[in-house]
């Protein structure tokens, strides 16, 4: 099961550098590395959301388990 969610995650992540990228060398005006700082900017934001929510909902329910014993 940890390669399935690997390989979500990776093809999300991947797509988040891509999409943002392409959004901003097109529609923003941008140059090629401005561009590439944002998309590199949204990914970190995604990899470091996806890790406060991950250890949000590990806490949560840590303690709910330990409520409920």
């Amino acid at each position: 099961i940890s390669t399935t969610i690997t390989i979500i995650i990776n093809t999300f992540s991947f797509c988040v550098v891509i999409f943002a990228f392409a959004f901003e060398l097109f529609f923003g005006g941008k140059d090629p590395v401005p561009s590439l700082k944002a998309s590199l900017g949204a990914f970190l934001g995604f990899i470091f959301g996806t890790g406060i929510k991950i250890i949000a909902s590990g806490v949560m329910m840590f303690y709910i388990i330990s409520f409920l014993k």
